[in-house]
Formats: C-alpha cells, structure tokens, sequence
C-alpha cells in the first residue's frame, strides 16, 4: 500500500472535484507530491484490481481544476517520466462523511527514533518529540516521503535557538518540529489562508504558542532570508523561483529543499551552477529526494558539497 497522506476535505471549502489517477504505486507517490499544492484531500481506492494498477482519489477545489489540468498538460511536455503511464479521470465529490473515512486511515507515524507523528485523538503513543497533527484542510500529516527528509533533516542539523522559515507550511507540522527541536522562532508561510486557522489548532495541541508566527505569501516569490534555516517542502517551480530569489540576498541561511523527484536532480544541479549556490547532503526516500543549499563562501557551507 502506499504512504500518501489522508486528509479529510472541509464542508467549508466548497465544492470539490475528484482527481482519480490510475497506476503503479511508485507512479501515485510522484502524481501526490507533484499535485500537493492543490490537494485538499485523497484517499488510495482499496478497491482498485491490482493487475490494472493502484487508484489514488486526489479532492481539489472546483475552481482550481483550470490550473492542475494546465500544470498536467506542463508536465506533458516536458515528457516527465512520472506521469507517462498514468490515467485520470475527473468527477464530482458526493457528499460523505469525510472525517470518519479520514480517521480510520491517519495512524501513528515514526519518523525517526524520536521523533513520531500522531492524529490529535491519540493518548496512547509515547515518543520524546511528540507532535499531534490534525491537518483539516492543509496538507501535511507526515504520511508523504517529501515531509519525512525534512524532518530527518532538521533532526541531524538541529535547530536549537535557530530562527527558522518554512515555506508552504500547510498544516504546520515542519514548523512544529522544528519548535520542539527547540527553535527559537518559526516563521510559518503559506499562500493558502485556511492554513492559518488550521497552523494556530495544531500549534495548540501542540502546546507551543509565540514560538510560531504565521505569514501569508507566496513561496516562490519570498526575498526575506534574515534566518538561520530555510524548509522549501514545495512545488518544483516555486523551489526553482526561490533559489533565484535566495542567491541574490546576502543571507547566511541553509535552505532544506524538499517536493522534488529524483529524476529531477540534474534540473536542481544545473541551476545551483548557474546561481553560484552550493548543494549539498542529499538524502532519498521512494522515488524523492531532499538536498540542502546555501551560498557559495558561506562560512557554514556544508560537507558533502557536489557541485
């Protein structure tokens, strides 16, 4: 079975159109990270016969079906390989009681050997870094291999008194580790409004209160790097537009970039040769690979550089 991420859609949000994708798993897995900055909801169809492939049901906001059809026909072009051998088909979304199907398939997550992800109704898990998660209409429960490098990530650099920024911050959960790894502020940055009210429940279960601060923008166009560590766990575009934005600062940040397929590494090397950006410490999970840049001089450049 796949690990995707089940979030339940809100009543709140609208009408929803379903994205049914047909094909190998491994197919799914690089189809939901491609199409996470839409997804308000998904679901894999267990009854999917497995000799036609896996079904994964991908719930997006009626009015932004334009905008995936024309990033879809994008990928096309650009011949990428994972969406080569995948079928989809849109429907409409009935009405049904979402949060009782999305409870039953969020289970407990550990991501490493401390730190464990669990739904807000858990009492029974026990973890030293323990972080309750309901992502309501905001992607992010930890359940995709993207979210997971991060997190390993911020683990092994830790983040105690470092003021860190996360770009596309969803349901928060990188911003909340990186608080319970000790931060000493999270700047959580989203361009999707609902992330706010969603962030600030889960900062509360959490326990964590001024520690975040949550922003409202545009990923691919930020150009204020006044911190220690950036998390860019997004679409490629907007990773490619930020490393534009972050080579021209003078910042003596890290940027942890995540979202990206492995086949897509070269693209990501080309151009921290062209920005004069180092890259360095890559890590891969499933199909997706996780890497982190910094300027080139910078004092704290990292071992492992292979640009």
């Amino acid at each position: 079975m796949m690990s995707s991420e089940e979030i339940a859609p809100s009543s709140e949000l609208g009408r929803l159109h379903c994205l049914s994708l047909q094909g190998s798993s491994q197919a799914l897995e690089a189809c939901l990270g491609l199409f996470a900055p839409w997804v308000r909801g998904g679901r894999e169809n267990p009854e999917t016969d497995s000799s036609s492939g896996h079904k994964l049901e991908l719930y997006i906001a009626a009015q932004d079906q334009t905008e995936v059809e024309a990033a879809w026909e994008s990928w096309q072009a650009e011949a990428l390989p994972a969406i080569q051998h995948v079928t989809r088909r849109w429907s409409q979304v009935p009405d049904r009681d979402w949060q009782l199907q999305w409870r039953e398939h969020f289970t407990p997550l550990q991501v490493t050997e401390n730190i464990t992800i669990v739904p807000e109704w858990d009492q029974v898990s026990r973890a030293p870094v323990l972080v309750r998660i309901c992502p309501g209409m905001a992607f992010g429960t930890g359940h995709h291999a993207t979210t997971r490098l991060v997190i390993r990530r911020l683990e092994s650099l830790g983040c105690q008194a470092q003021r860190i920024l996360d770009l596309g911050t969803g349901s928060g959960i990188l911003a909340i580790v990186a608080a319970k790894l000790g931060a000493s502020h999270v700047v959580a940055v989203d361009n999707d409004p609902s992330c706010e009210e969603n962030l600030l429940a889960n900062l509360k279960l959490n326990g964590l209160g001024n520690q975040v601060e949550f922003m409202l923008g545009d990923a691919s166009l930020w150009n204020d790097f006044n911190v220690d560590l950036v998390l860019a766990n997004i679409h490629r575009s907007s990773i490619f537009a930020l490393l534009e934005q972050f080579s021209r600062s003078d910042s003596g940040a890290r940027v942890v970039v995540s979202g990206l397929l492995k086949e897509e590494g070269s693209l990501l090397r080309d151009l921290c040769r062209r920005l004069n950006l180092v890259l360095a410490q890559i890590d891969e999970e499933e199909d997706w690979f996780c890497a982190l840049v910094s300027r080139l001089g910078d004092d704290h450049r990292s071992q492992g550089e292979i640009n």
